[in-house]
């Protein structure tokens, strides 16, 4: 696959870009691997149609193919030569370049492409380049790992986009005159699509399983973090800036703590917006979370008792416990199967990346 991106012929400079990172999950190359820039003008669900091996692309974050300038090797006409990809895949010609930034143009929402001048150029030109670079990339990989797709299959998922996509053949040439891709094009789409999707079935069979022991190991190292549930408590609290309000209110709740009370004394004196309407309930409560001394003070008390106003930065809380759930930890067998996806995915990106 291409190790490297090559100059730029001299006379083609405005084109040369000094790094490609290739954003995952975008577009491909047009008549050789698809090209950039999603369509604007067209509804998201289309989008089916130029998404760029997601299951695939999620697995690595960037990939930098640095680009020279200037070499004497690359062909007339061409833009940027990619060594050693399969076929004539790593030659982008000048037109190429050109026609993905036209495609880069309409993804941003513009009807015409930029010219060299205008603030927007590079910007278009880059993420245009990105594209063409990538799909070259995801071919050459595709190369090395005896991957091929044939007419047929690109024949068949492409029927299958259509129907899925859109409702009409008159809606697919819509498509492709907002978004200036050509019939070419989308079959390139198409093609880079399910050679991302074989890398990913190929990958998942290449790449190492976890073990049981790196399972155990993950979650003893988790377990507090990740696999325990802090203990939490259903409160009902009224909130006041004035100490006198708050002890009127602590006063009226000790005679009758009933619900319908509550209701009652928090609609006269509670200043806490979240509660004031719901007779001053706040569920699930997660120790830590409140403002001390209130916090420890809550998670001490028991259930079922009014407690004397409680002052905090923001006033005085009136409170009562109406039921705890302790702490609760996952078994490792409850867990285990998440555990391993976790590893499984971790361990086919260090696979790929290597």
């Amino acid at each position: 696959g291409p190790a490297r991106g090559r100059a730029l012929a001299s006379d083609r400079k405005r084109y040369a870009p000094s790094l490609v990172s290739p954003d995952q999950g975008r577009r491909g190359r047009p008549g050789k691997g698809g090209s950039g820039g999603a369509a604007g003008p067209v509804v998201t669900a289309r989008r089916a149609l130029l998404a760029f091996g997601v299951l695939f692309a999620a697995l690595f974050a960037i990939v930098a193919i640095a680009v020279g300038i200037g070499d004497p090797s690359i062909p007339s006409g061409d833009a940027i030569l990619v060594e050693n990809a399969p076929g004539d895949t790593g030659n982008v010609s000048v037109a190429d370049v050109e026609h993905a930034i036209e495609i880069a143009a309409a993804g941003q929402g513009s009807k015409k492409a930029p010219k060299p001048g205008d603030p927007k150029y590079e910007e278009t030109k880059e993420e245009a380049e990105k594209q063409l670079l990538e799909a070259v990339w995801i071919q050459g990989v595709a190369a090395e790992w005896g991957i091929e797709v044939t007419d047929q299959e690109i024949a068949k998922e492409l029927k299958k986009v259509k129907k899925e996509s859109f409702k009409s053949e008159a809606e697919f040439e819509k498509f492709l005159k907002e978004s200036h891709y050509t019939p070419a094009d989308v079959n390139e789409r198409v093609k880079i699509q399910i050679l991302s999707q074989k890398l990913q079935e190929q990958l998942q069979e290449k790449a190492p399983k976890p073990s049981q022991g790196e399972i155990e190991d993950y979650y003893e190292a988790a377990k507090a973090t990740q696999f325990t549930q802090k203990p939490s408590r259903d409160v009902r609290v009224i909130l006041n800036k004035d100490e006198k309000k708050a002890e009127d209110a602590f006063a009226a709740l000790s005679k009758d703590n009933s619900a319908k009370n509550w209701s009652k004394v928090a609609k006269k004196y509670s200043e806490d917006p979240a509660t004031k309407t719901t007779g001053g309930l706040r569920k699930a409560v997660q120790e830590g979370t409140l403002e001390e001394p209130l916090d420890g003070k809550v998670f001490a008390a028991p259930e079922g008792r009014i407690e004397e106003p409680v002052k905090v930065s923001s006033g005085y809380y009136v409170f009562e416990v109406v039921s705890s759930t302790p702490e609760s930890v996952q078994e490792l067998k409850t867990v285990e199967s998440q555990i391993e996806a976790t590893l499984t995915q971790q361990l086919e990106q260090e696979y790929f990346t290597s």
